[in-house]
């Protein structure tokens, strides 16, 4: 690869993390006429404005990019969504008051150049940030079609667009949303005061009769009642599933081992041709270890070195420290592969670089640079003359770059191209690599490459090491066709065995199969939440996600029946679908988990003041209990923990709240009943840095409630008519 390529390749690398998946799920308007929508184009209405499949999609992408691909296809979509709703009522509020929301203008590229970070850098000119320049390289990227800058510059963008919006409408509501001087001395107060306490905590887990506290549906349905907002929900589902991970067997393995091993020596093998069977020189006696790796490894032959500080198997790097030449090591597994490794070089070289260069490009060259209008004889000429200046004045190559490269980053950077790895050089041209693995420090040279003449400069070499070269022969762990017809079999019977059948059945039958069900309980269609699906997505299984709640919402798909699921990483899940609950309140069944723990510690808790009784002081109160008198020090009241026992906030509250000396009344806490004797409060001294800290705390998270609360009250003001969950198919 050219070094210019190589480093353009780079510069997006900075861009879009590595490795990143980009939209693993996007929605074609094709597949939105199925749905007999009135506008087959249509994911919503917002106050009356269409929201179209295209900026679903974009919100979708940038919202992928901004999770780095780590997050469900459904997280994914509910994130779009909000963002789309936010921004679109955000910008009709401003449009209706008059407040700017053009995104081409100074406030809109400085928040472009903010949220760059360092990476501005790269368009920056004399320090400045050069709109120009984004342009030009945005361009640049959708001419190569490179996918992933392409869609990094489109979320900045759209990032941005959203933050001018964000600030100019939420800011102005801001400026009416301040913290005055006496709600900072009252939290300023708080904040740098303790409590010396006396307490009696009585547990309600272990308070005697504790277990014997037993809720009914009705007083559950009461507390639903009386809590409505809380308890109302979207159309969910419950259901069971199980996962079923196909591994390799140990057969499968002693099988892989024994292949691997019969490749270290010669062997014999069939002609494919002939169908005779002819001798083969092994990995230990081959003299073309490159041709061997390409006939009998997965992974690819390579001159790079490795290093002791390299992500390595470490018995290998031992093993080559003192083995010699031709040596072979394995097989050995890590990882995700069994691999055997012959040692075929060590060399004393150093394994970083640092190297600035300068371009001289000319018309036909094999990047097209649309600056460019020497020849190659001129572009010749004046590397040479450019040459001859910078050997005469070392110190001198940055500006020389800075005025006369024509590799834009390199122009920028002075002419550094940063620190290259030895594996890195290798990757480059050959004229590169040959002048700066041949030169040390400070050398100063001209290459001809494919993409015009280089002038390098080897800033720095670090202190040779050793490093080791290896012929490996790779090939993944992988399950056999024995073993994964096992698994889809067993799949299939676990289905079978749970069709039909009531929970109590389906249980026992698991057991049977010696597999795990896992409860996912109120999976809304659309409404991800962090607990759905947790060890489907922790154990690489989150393709599952989007196939069980297509299922499970499906009109067709009956209570009590269980289907399996093939995934194209090799696993299966087999889902039960408990319950259909209907949109609206819970009822007791569905709320239990959440709200019996709460009715139970406040029967409890009446209990405990039952016995208490007319105890008035700590040592009664104790003695009534069953409990200790214990001490608590330095209590604050913006962290109220107390130790051995976690967060209470009602302490806190009786420790800064009542006179000194004062015995509290029995009060409910989070984890049972105290009664508390305030012994002293202390304030601790004034610090006008920590005070002035304490403003920017407190303006920052006003800011933020702010921007929380006014989203909060502009949806449920607005007219939003979401199609995805008119239409239960929309992921089919």
């Amino acid at each position: 690869m050219s070094i210019l390529g190589s480093i353009r390749k780079n510069s997006w690398l900075l861009l879009v993390a590595i490795g990143m998946a980009l939209l693993a799920f996007v929605i074609s308007p094709d597949t939105l006429s199925k749905f007999n929508m009135n506008d087959a184009n249509l994911v919503g209405e917002i106050n009356g404005q269409k929201i179209s499949v295209r900026e679903f999609n974009e919100a979708v992408n940038n919202a992928n990019l901004k999770s780095q691909g780590r997050l469900p296809a459904r997280n994914i979509q509910n994130t779009a969504w909000n963002d789309i709703v936010q921004q679109t009522l955000f910008e009709q509020q401003s449009q209706e008051l008059g407040i700017e929301t053009t995104s081409d203008n100074k406030q809109y590229w400085d928040t472009v150049e903010q949220l760059l970070g360092q990476r501005a850098d790269q368009f920056k000119q004399n320090g400045v940030f050069n709109v120009g320049l984004f342009q030009s390289q945005e361009n640049l990227a959708r001419q190569q079609g490179n996918s992933q800058a392409i869609s990094f510059f489109e979320l900045i963008k759209s990032e941005a667009k959203k933050a001018v919006v964000q600030n100019n409408y939420v800011g102005m509501i801001q400026q009416g949303v301040f913290t005055t001087d006496k709600d900072l001395e009252f939290e300023y107060d708080n904040s740098r005061s303790t409590a010396n306490i006396e307490y009696v905590y009585v547990p309600y887990a272990s308070f005697p009769g504790a277990n014997d506290v037993k809720i009914s549906d009705d007083e559950i349905t009461s507390y639903i009642k009386e809590h409505p907002k809380k308890f109302d929900r979207e159309d969910t589902r419950d259901l069971q599933y199980v996962v079923l991970d196909v591994k390799a067997s140990a057969k499968d393995k002693a099988a892989l081992k024994a292949e691997l091993t019969k490749y270290i020596n010669d062997f014999t093998e069939e002609n494919p041709a002939t169908g005779v069977e002819e001798p083969v020189t092994g990995l230990k006696n081959t003299t073309d270890n490159e041709s061997f790796v390409q006939n009998y490894s997965e992974g690819q032959y390579t001159e790079g070195l490795v290093f002791d500080t390299d992500n390595f198997d470490k018995k290998v790097l031992d093993f080559a420290k003192t083995a010699t030449l031709n040596d072979v090591y394995g097989p050995y597994e890590t990882g995700d592969v069994m691999a055997i490794s012959k040692l075929i070089a060590k060399k004393n070289v150093s394994d970083s670089i640092n190297i600035s260069h300068i371009l001289v490009s000319y018309k036909g060259a094999a990047v097209n640079l649309p600056t460019v209008t020497l020849t190659k004889e001129q572009a010749k000429a004046k590397a040479d003359s450019l040459l001859a200046v910078v050997k005469v004045n070392p110190a001198s190559f940055g500006e020389v770059a800075s005025k006369s490269s024509d590799f834009d980053q390199s122009r920028l950077q002075k002419g550094n191209l940063g620190w290259f790895r030895h594996n890195d050089v290798l990757g480059q041209s050959p004229e590169f690599r040959e002048y700066v693995l041949n030169n040390g420090t400070g050398s100063i040279g001209l290459v001809e490459a494919p993409e015009g003449f280089q002038i390098i400069k080897i800033d720095q070499k670090k202190a040779p090491k050793v490093g080791y070269q290896f012929a490996n022969v790779i090939r993944a762990v992988e399950p056999s066709k024995e073993t994964t017809d096992s698994v889809f079999n067993l799949s299939r019977k676990i289905a079978e065995s749970f069709n039909g059948q009531d929970v109590a059945t389906v249980d026992k039958n698991a057991g049977e199969f010696k597999v795990n069900l896992t409860a996912q309980n109120n999976l809304a269609q659309f409404k991800a939440e962090p607990t759905d699906f947790v060890s489907l997505a922790n154990s690489g299984n989150s393709e599952a996600i989007e196939q069980i709640t297509r299922w499970a919402f499906n009109d067709d798909t009956a209570m009590k029946t269980a289907e399996a699921f093939d995934l194209t990483n090799g696993n299966y899940v087999v889902a039960y679908l408990v319950n259909k609950n209907g949109k609206g309140l819970m009822n007791a069944s569905q709320a239990r988990s959440e709200v019996e723990p709460i009715l139970k510690n406040q029967a409890i808790a009446k209990q405990i003041v039952a016995k208490i009784g007319g105890a008035k002081d700590l040592t009664a109160v104790a003695t009534a209990t069953g409990q200790e008198v214990k001490t608590a020090n330095s209590v604050n009241f913006t962290n109220p923990v107390i130790a051995g026992v976690g967060r209470e906030d009602v302490v806190a509250g009786l420790a800064f709240g009542q006179e000194i000396g004062t015995v509290s009344a029995p009060v409910e806490g989070k984890n049972g009943v105290f009664v508390v004797k305030t012994l002293s409060v202390n304030k601790g001294p004034e610090n006008e840095q920590s005070k002035n800290n304490l403003k920017n705390q407190l303006k920052q998270r006003n800011a933020y409630q702010v921007l929380s609360s006014v989203t909060e009250a502009l949806k449920e003001k607005a007219s939003i008519e979401d199609l995805r969950v008119d239409n239960p198919s929309f992921n089919n």
